[in-house]
C-alpha cells in the first residue's frame, strides 16, 4: 500500500490547462523528486499535495484516504508535514514564540516538551529568547525546518 498515491490528476485555470494526467505513488520511507522546466506544473503538484490547491480532476489517495474529502486542518491530523519557500515566521516574536503559536494552532497535545525537543535538535536552545528578525538567515531556516517537524508527520513536502 503506497503512503501517497496519486492518480491522472489535473488543473486547469479558466482555459488554460497547468497540470494534465499526472500519476505517482510513493511507499513509505522513499524519497522523491519532482523536477521539470519552468512551467511544467511542479509548483502546482506540491500545492495540491500539501492541500493548499484543489486539483480539477483526478484522485489523490494518502494512505487509501481520499484527500478531496479533507478539510484544511485534516493535512496534519494525517501527517501531512509542509513548508513551503517562504514559511512565514513573525519577525517580531521570538523563537520560542513562534514555536508556541504553530504548536497551539495545531492543537499539539505536549506541545512544551515537543517544542524543547526540537529546538535542542536544531540547535536552536541558545537563541530561544531572540527575536527572529536578529537571528541569522541560516537560524531563520533551521527554525522553518523545526517548525513544519512538529506533528513529527510522515510526509514532508519542502518546495524550493
Amino acid at each position: 500500500m503506497p503512503l501517497i498515491s496519486v492518480r491522472n490528476i489535473g488543473l486547469e485555470q479558466g482555459r488554460e490547462v497547468l497540470l494534465k494526467s499526472v500519476s505517482f505513488d510513493v511507499s513509505e520511507k522513499e524519497k522523491i523528486a519532482i523536477y521539470g522546466p519552468n512551467g511544467s506544473g511542479k509548483h502546482a503538484v506540491i500545492l495540491i499535495l500539501a492541500g493548499f490547491l484543489k486539483q480539477s480532476c483526478g484522485e489523490v489517495f494518502f494512505r487509501e484516504d481520499y484527500t478531496k474529502k479533507f478539510k484544511k486542518d485534516k493535512y496534519s491530523v494525517v501527517g501531512i508535514g509542509s513548508m513551503p519557500a517562504l514559511t512565514p515566521l513573525y519577525e517580531q516574536f521570538t523563537v520560542i514564540a513562534n514555536c508556541d503559536y504553530y504548536a497551539r494552532f495545531l492543537q499539539l497535545p505536549k506541545r512544551q516538551m515537543i517544542i524543547e525537543n526540537l529546538l535542542k535538535e536544531w540547535g536552536l536552545k541558545n537563541i530561544r529568547n531572540r527575536n527572529v528578525e536578529d537571528i541569522s538567515a541560516l537560524d531563520q531556516a533551521l527554525l522553518s525546518c523545526a517548525l513544519a517537524l512538529l506533528t513529527n508527520p510522515p510526509i514532508l513536502i519542502f518546495d524550493e
